[in-house]
């Protein structure tokens, strides 16, 4: 007997399904060896069992969720499948780009100072000694702020068809 349900129910049922098989497989291991006058709470061979059976119905899902996602979004999006990993990259690139060095503007100079030997008086004395160093930003901290403000409205305006596609999309399981 098959059933409608919307993408996002499917989604929700996927999850659990995989929560399920955890379970089930930790069963599993606890029942698989144990002392013969201590028996596992749950049998081995039944609990094999349910496992085949929740892994045909998450294949089902599976199968069910890859052919809904081959559809377009709506208002001119693009396939669902592609939207999807978008926003994973988005999400990734959003990640990097926080966590990269900077500085608040594109150039920087620090200039350090040290004591040295002059050998080249007679007699030889200590001097002073400035050291500059350039440091150069590509993104510098406004600049960042500004990418990964971009890359949030782009996710959450893509996320938000996503989410209507899921909530109007019907499949068959």
């Amino acid at each position: 007997m098959t059933e409608r349900i919307t993408l996002a129910t499917a989604l929700r049922r996927r999850k659990n399904l995989r929560g399920k098989l955890a379970a089930l497989d930790a069963r599993l291991v606890a029942a698989n060896l144990y002392e013969e006058k201590n028996p596992p709470a749950f049998a081995f061979s039944v609990t094999l069992e349910e496992r085949k059976a929740t892994v045909e119905q998450l294949l089902k899902l599976d199968v069910a969720i890859d052919i809904a996602n081959t559809k377009s979004l709506p208002n001119g999006g693009p396939v669902a499948a592609l939207a999807i990993r978008q926003l994973a990259e988005m999400k990734s690139e959003i990640a990097l780009i926080s966590k990269l060095p900077s500085q608040p503007r594109d150039t920087r100079v620090e200039v350090t100072e040290s004591r040295d030997w002059d050998h080249n008086v007679n007699p030889p004395r200590v001097v002073s000694v400035k050291k500059e160093t350039v440091f150069k930003c590509e993104m510098p901290v406004p600049k960042q702020a500004e990418v990964i403000d971009r890359l949030k409205a782009q996710f959450e305006k893509l996320n938000a068809q996503l989410e209507a596609f899921n909530h109007e999309t019907f499949i068959e399981v």
